[in-house]
């Protein structure tokens, strides 16, 4: 039996080769975010895109001009920049959401938010492991496919990361905007020390770092971080005429960054939150990493998830010349780096209870862990090679040994899932989207709203009685008006459709 065994994970290790894994896994993923993007039919505005796209919406209706709606959306941006709160570039990318267009449009935005992050996760993770240290790009591959989709399918906040554009845009996508910045950083670096001379990407680095630093803090100031740190280690090591094409985009993404925090705007929308102050909030940051990533949110999924990318780690560090020292240390700084993702809500709001906010902290925390782990398979594997106990590694294939583990992993993820699916219909991100098309609340859910819109768009009736959603679908429910006419969330649509009133037909009113 074991002589079976043995012979059938040799065959298998010999047949699925790393860039097949690769491709499989890709494949997976893609698979994994079509049902996501097929309930994206029955998304539509909410909340803050009505308050926000406002302005913009009026334009588009009245000029049918791209120009006029960007320029509304560059006002709305320097308006809040002053009144409100610094998010220049955010606040700009808000009030143009695509549901300004047609609410039909307003379906694009899980199609935006995961793209930008699949993209910018892809890119960030092949300029770092492939072109910087040296490691095979199948073997990238697998494991920035097994990474997304740990990412996507675990997701917390699903709702806002993905769906309620005011909340993604903000986050999820410019969480991805900020990966790409930092991949640009890595591949102009790159070109410098080949020889290189990176002029267009520094000139792309620059524009999207200060487009990046006009997102939301938790990005900024991780970024901020990384760029001061390695823009210390340039100027103390290396001779800083030589590497401007770097420096440059850095000293622009730090300028725009302390340009957000100064706005004038935070002050006055920090006079009605109740923030902690700085050291509270570092501290407690440091405790949340521990008590809300590493309690709650490393399920079983995402530790399985992870052990699956162990082979991939241990044939990663086999396929650079980088020496992984001080893994303790490595596994510090990347603690930190989280925490202080987590650390801006908590001065400013006191808290991060919005599912956008964690959203985004699960995002990079999973992306840290990724690192740290690969990172600490690194050294393991340079202790074993010191010591002799490494045979010749075979570059396009993993060891039979592996394969088993890959098998077995499989199997168990398998047989959790559809434990846990069984159990909880919503229990995965495809799972939710699944089950609310097939029972009939997603197309409830958007043929009601599609029936408001006709009414809202009629310009013969200006107070308008709607009765409550017949469903609320866990991906793309995220908040409806209310039977007070006065309450911020109806004034909002009223403003927007241009009615006296909207209102939700509650108790006391008839019908």
């Amino acid at each position: 039996m074991n002589k079976r065994l043995s012979a059938f994970l040799e065959q298998q290790a010999k047949f699925w080769t790393v860039r097949r894994i690769g491709i499989l896994l890709t494949v997976l993923y893609i698979a994994n975010l079509v049902p996501l993007l097929l309930i994206a039919r029955y998304n539509f505005a909410g909340a803050d895109d009505y308050s926000i796209g406002e302005t913009c919406h009026a334009a588009w209706i009245a000029t049918r001009s791209i120009p006029a709606v960007l320029m509304e959306a560059a006002k709305m941006a320097v308006h809040d920049y002053v009144h409100w709160m610094g998010y220049y570039s955010a606040i700009f990318m808000m009030a143009v959401h695509p549901g300004v267009f047609g609410e039909s449009v307003y379906a694009a935005t899980p199609w935006i938010m995961l793209g930008a992050l699949s993209l910018g996760t892809a890119y960030f993770l092949r300029k770092l492991l492939a072109a910087t240290l040296g490691m095979r790009g199948d073997s990238v591959r697998c494991i920035t496919a097994l990474l997304l989709l740990i990412s996507t399918q675990c997701l917390i906040g699903r709702n806002e990361a993905l769906y309620w554009y005011c909340g993604a845009v903000n986050y999820t996508f410019f969480y991805g905007m900020g990966l790409f910045y930092l991949g640009l950083l890595l591949s102009i670096f790159k070109d410098l020390k080949d020889g290189r001379r990176p002029y267009g990407k520094s000139a792309a680095a620059s524009l999207l770092g200060v487009f990046t630093a006009g997102g939301n803090y938790m990005t900024a100031l991780t970024a901020a971080i990384l760029v001061v740190l390695a823009g210390a280690l340039i100027l103390i090591r290396e001779k800083a005429k030589a590497y401007t094409p770097l420096l440059v985009p850095m000293g622009l993404f730090l300028a725009g960054f302390f340009a957000s925090c100064l706005a004038p705007g935070n002050a006055v929308r920090e006079e009605g939150l109740a923030g902690m102050g700085a050291v509270k909030s570092i501290l407690v940051s440091l405790y949340y990493v521990y008590d809300f990533c590493v309690s709650d949110w490393t399920t079983w999924p995402v530790l399985l998830g992870l052990a699956v990318m162990v082979p991939f780690f241990w044939k990663l560090a086999g396929e650079t010349a980088f020496r992984f020292p001080l893994p303790g240390v490595f596994a510090a700084f990347a603690y930190c780096l989280a925490a202080a993702n987590i650390t801006p809500p908590l001065y400013a709001g006191g808290n991060i209870a919005a599912g956008r906010l964690q959203a985004l902290i699960f995002l990079q925390y999973l992306l840290l862990l990724t690192l740290t782990l690969l990172y600490i398979t690194g050294w393991a594997r340079r202790c074993a090679e010191d010591r002799g106990l490494m045979r010749e590694a075979d570059d396009t294939h993993l060891s039979a040994g592996a394969v088993g583990i890959l098998v077995t992993l499989k199997l168990f993820i398998l047989f959790g899932s559809v434990l846990s699916i069984a159990a909880d219909p919503h229990f995965y991100t495809a799972s939710s989207a699944v089950t609310d098309l097939a029972d009939g609340s997603a197309a409830a859910y958007g043929n009601a709203l599609q029936e408001r819109t006709k009414l809202l768009l009629d310009g013969t009736k200006t107070e308008l009685v709607f009765e409550p959603l017949p469903a609320e679908p866990e991906l793309l429910f995220f908040a409806d008006i209310t039977g007070d006419p006065e309450s911020w969330e109806n004034r909002a649509v009223a403003r927007y459709y241009g009615k006296k009133s909207v209102v939700l037909r509650g108790q006391g009113q008839e019908k």
